[in-house]
């Protein structure tokens, strides 16, 4: 695997860290001004508008998986607080995490209840 993307696969699995543009460079065994070129090149992004890229597809992927508090997934993923998490929601999403989440449940109740009736018919 390359270095970069080893670089990329750290990082997208430590989310709750804030790496500096150093600390990823070093890692790569690269200066940070070839480290950014590079990056640049295979992602077509700045390092940090892809953590937090990173940060908002983890987010998403825990509000609709999980039970885990706002508090809990902002922590997971690297935010320093639960405004940070929620102000970039809403600049994604239009909404904060929390109505998201009932979102995604509502849209998602329908076949959680057909699995259930399933389930029943299957248990008899």
């Amino acid at each position: 695997m390359d270095r970069l993307a080893e670089v990329l696969e750290w990082t997208a699995t430590n989310l709750h860290r804030s790496p500096q543009v150093s600390e990823l460079a070093g890692r790569a065994f690269m200066s940070p001004r070839t480290f950014i070129r590079r990056f640049k090149a295979v992602t077509g992004t700045t390092p940090h508008a892809w953590l937090q890229r990173q940060r908002q597809i983890r987010s998403e992927e825990l509000l609709k998986s999980t039970n885990l508090s706002i508090e809990e997934i902002a922590r997971r993923v690297g935010y320093a607080s639960t405004a940070g998490l929620r102000e970039q929601f809403v600049k994604r999403h239009g909404i904060p995490p929390l109505a998201y989440r009932r979102a995604f449940a509502a849209a998602t109740a329908p076949q959680r209840q057909d699995l259930n009736c399933l389930r029943r018919v299957a248990d008899r």
